[in-house]
């Protein structure tokens, strides 16, 4: 899939695409996990490069900070430029912002959808003291993107924002012009170890976080999520936490997941 690395660093595409992040444990109280399953699942960020222009999508959880920060030490430079992106306001996503923030100057913090006071990603972007009412207009760097706008990335490359067919909460999902490379949040992230997932264990992981989907009328939710596939052509699905699929895995993994989609409608959590 790539080159390892020190302290975990993984090349996805060279000079392009990094993975960065920790394996964190896996127990019975996390939510997106099959409760019957222990061990560990990699907690996934994103260093997109350009240049001197660096993007990371995501910025995990506060468990991972030290280890993100001592990442991004080795790939960025004096004269990179780096912003970020979140894909949902959830604290696996944003709660490694202020230790990032502290370690780099930060561009700009871009996150989709219009103003929203309860979304918290304000909150994000105000990572030095943590409180958007203490914060300054130079801490304040939330741009807020629509689906049709995108974020440069050097000449010719661009990270397009998309809405997630499939959600719990409000969240997007991008795409990577440079790399074909589909970040979808935590759809997909229904992995621990190792790709070689079956349909009924990858079907367990993904109805711990969507608990919804069991008996629910999934016809409309597989032609989006067909849509959302075609509209680009992908080489590498990143979702925010477990396996970075890539190459021949993209084609098997789409497949999977259209047949847990096919499953659910016949899960009822309603029995006589």
């Amino acid at each position: 899939m790539g080159t390892i690395w020190a302290d975990g660093i993984v090349e996805l595409v060279p000079e392009k695409l990094y993975l960065l992040g920790a394996d964190v444990p896996v127990e019975g109280r996390t939510s997106w996990v099959d409760p019957g399953y222990s061990g560990t699942q990699h907690e996934n960020v994103y260093l997109l490069k350009e240049g001197d222009q660096a993007l990371l999508i995501d910025c995990g959880p506060a468990l991972t900070k030290e280890r993100v920060v001592a990442q991004l030490g080795q790939l960025l430079t004096d004269s990179s430029e780096l912003s970020v992106v979140l894909s949902r306001a959830e604290f696996e996503t944003t709660g490694g912002v202020p230790a990032i923030a502290a370690a780099f100057p930060i561009k700009a913090v871009y996150a989709a959808g219009r103003l929203n006071p309860f979304d918290g990603f304000q909150l994000a972007a105000s990572p030095i003291t943590g409180d958007p009412k203490q914060a300054g207009p130079e801490d304040v760097r939330l741009q807020r993107l629509s689906p049709v706008d995108s974020i440069a990335l050097g000449e010719g490359r661009e990270v397009t924002v998309q809405p997630a067919p499939l959600r719990m909460i409000a969240c997007s999902w991008f795409y990577d012009t440079g790399t074909r490379a589909l970040f979808p949040t935590d759809f997909f992230g229904y992995t621990t170890d190792t790709p070689e997932v079956s349909m009924e264990e990858a079907y367990r992981n993904l109805v711990a976080r969507y608990w919804w989907l069991p008996g629910a009328r999934t016809e409309v939710l597989l032609g989006k999520l067909e849509t959302a596939l075609d509209a680009h052509p992908i080489e590498i699905i990143a979702p925010t936490h477990g396996c970075v699929f890539a190459g021949e895995e993209v084609g098997r993994q789409r497949q999977i997941i259209r047949e847990v989609l096919e499953h659910a409608p016949t899960d009822s959590l309603i029995h006589d």
